[in-house]
């Protein structure tokens, strides 16, 4: 089961420091073994939810690298600084029209650290006011 919505097209998108997919491809087979068998351990003892979300982490991968978003659908895409993911995300809304990505001072929790941007960027993209 993926968590994520599969019509995306009413209002628009807004994407909170995503995975990068082209990181989790410049991973050998082993290394991602490893990754995976690192991140069972670690969240092994956290709480139900945490657990769920790691559990859903590569299938949501592989549907997140899979979805085309059509051109045209608003889209704010955001990049926390803790990552170095910047310039993968920057390839995830290339070519788009409407689209706009923002890098923010953060990391995982980015919506914690700056809920009242977050909260404009969900009302640009509902309302359409910027």
């Amino acid at each position: 089961m993926n968590i994520y919505a599969k019509d995306i097209t009413t209002l628009g998108l807004s994407l909170l420091d995503p995975s990068a997919e082209a990181w989790w491809d410049s991973m050998s087979a082993k290394e991602l073994k490893e990754y995976k068998e690192g991140g069972d351990e670690w969240y092994s003892n956290w709480p139900e939810s945490y657990r769920k979300e790691w559990e859903q982490l590569l299938s949501n991968k592989e549907y997140m690298r899979d979805i085309r978003i059509p051109d045209g659908l608003p889209v704010i895409l955001v990049s926390a600084t803790a990552w170095n993911w910047y310039k993968y995300h920057k390839k995830i809304i290339k070519g788009l029209s409407n689209a706009r990505h923002v890098e923010l001072e953060g990391g995982h929790y980015i919506h914690h650290d700056h809920t009242e941007l977050i909260i404009q960027f969900i009302r640009e993209l509902v309302c359409g006011a910027k």
